[in-house]
């Protein structure tokens, strides 16, 4: 038996990207009349797939997977950069109805509706995307709020123009292409509006941004700055190539931008990162923190490294790991080298063993956690301002705050102050995080 024919449900993994278009789906569906419900019980089951690792792809199958064995009576519809990659192999399971490209995400809600009235109308071929979209007219169209976040996530540019030796995502995002400045700078107003205080931009490569009018990064961040009540914007990751003097500029001049970036690093040595086809040094990176840090008071970072890479030695890697723990990140994203279809690190020889890139990976990830506790640690005896999350840290059952910075900050309060600014006198580390006392009960409001 069918379930109850308006509902659905959405699973999402990977970057904000795909955060922010299941997002845009959830708007879309409940304003033609669909109503959120769990797994279990929805009618249509939309997956939101990543491929950026093996890894990835292994999470993104078994959610269908875990999807049919607890929902025998729904209709599962895959999208994401996952089910760009792997069409035929989704298409093969019974249970889902179809393929939704990426660019096509902000139509998928005409779709699933056109197929609640007459499901006959849907091609037997679930992967041809454009056959099945061509009859549907909507665009995109601004979110208004962000599901269990206390900040929103908007997308201001998709795919990329670079090739990264070991990156699928422009084989399944396609070329860089931006939103209209306008555009965005609505949405931003709206969600605003609706509350919000914190807004995160995000994009595939968001460096590249540049709208149908000429409007870069630089033009878009002073836009975004100048909408009223808005009381921090975050950028979420940027290559380190991207940044100049201009951008530096705006960053450390603007209080409303937090301080705090995640500038891609990937590797240390200059010999991985040209194999990577990196566009940038390691010389060049170190001055481009140091630069940024004279800059902007406080300012921290997280990055990315991958280990493994084909023809890293150990010498090499120890190189890498030595320039990470000197540079000082709050959290490095350590993954190791995974080889990724039609990419150009797939056809490098000198494959590094699995075992000793795992070992590597994990020799990383606990030396940054060091150093990274090290960082938070010198913020012991100072006051910070945070916006209160709105859930509790699930093993102490603490209050959340994140800092302008990024720092995740724990400490009780009897209130409900959910998307407020509190002020909080830093004490010490429970489990990574930092936590404190509040300075006052007062819950302020931002903005």
């Amino acid at each position: 038996m069918m379930n109850n024919k308006k509902t659905f449900y959405i699973y999402t993994l990977g970057c904000k990207v795909n955060q922010y278009e299941s997002q845009l789906m959830r708007e879309r569906l409940q304003q033609i009349g669909f109503t959120e419900t769990t797994g279990d019980k929805a009618a249509y089951c939309i997956i939101n797939t990543c491929t950026v690792t093996a890894q990835s792809d292994n999470k993104s199958k078994r959610a269908v997977r875990k999807i049919i064995s607890t929902n025998a009576n729904t209709r599962i519809i895959i999208t994401g950069c996952g089910g760009e990659r792997m069409k035929t192999k989704f298409a093969d399971s019974n249970e889902v109805i179809f393929i939704c490209a990426n660019d096509a995400k902000n139509r998928l809600a005409g779709l699933i509706q056109s197929i609640d009235r007459d499901f006959s109308s849907l091609p037997p071929n679930k992967s041809a995307v454009n056959d099945i979209f061509s009859s549907c007219t909507e665009q995109h169209c601004h979110i208004t709020s962000f599901a269990k976040h206390t900040r929103a996530f908007v997308k201001v540019q998709d795919g990329c123009d670079s090739s990264c030796a070991y990156c699928i995502i422009p084989l399944v995002r396609g070329a860089s292409k931006s939103r209209d400045l306008n555009d965005i700078t609505a949405e931003l107003t709206e969600l605003v509006s609706n509350g919000f205080k914190e807004i995160v931009l995000t994009g595939i490569h968001i460096g590249q941004y540049i709208d149908s009018a000429g409007n870069t990064l630089c033009d878009l961040l002073k836009s975004a700055c100048s909408v009223s009540g808005l009381a921090r914007l975050r950028i979420s990751s940027i290559e380190p190539q991207d940044i100049t003097d201009e951008f530096i500029d705006i960053f450390s001049k603007n209080n409303i931008i937090a301080p705090y970036l995640h500038i891609s690093l990937q590797h240390g040595d200059n010999r991985i990162l040209k194999k990577m086809n990196r566009q940038y040094t390691i010389e060049y990176y170190m001055d481009l923190i140091k630069k940024i840090r004279s800059r902007k008071k406080n300012c921290l970072f997280t990055t990315d490294l991958i280990v493994g890479f084909p023809g890293e030695t150990d010498e090499m890697f120890y190189s890498s790991l030595d320039k990470v723990i000197e540079l000082g990140f709050l959290k490095v994203h350590v993954f190791p080298f995974s080889s990724r279809p039609g990419t150009a690190a797939e056809k490098m020889k000198d494959k590094v063993i699995k075992k000793i890139a795992k070992e590597r990976a994990k020799e990383a990830a606990q030396k940054s956690i060091e150093r990274a506790d090290s960082i938070k640690a010198s913020f012991i005896g100072t006051a910070c301002e945070v916006l209160v999350e709105s859930t509790k840290d699930k093993q102490t059952k603490m209050s959340v705050g994140i800092t302008a910075n990024y720092l995740k900050v724990l400490f009780n309060c009897e209130k409900d102050c959910a998307n407020e600014l509190k002020k909080v006198n830093i004490t010490g580390l429970i489990n990574g995080n930092l936590s404190g006392d509040l300075i006052d009960e007062t819950c302020v409001q931002l903005g």
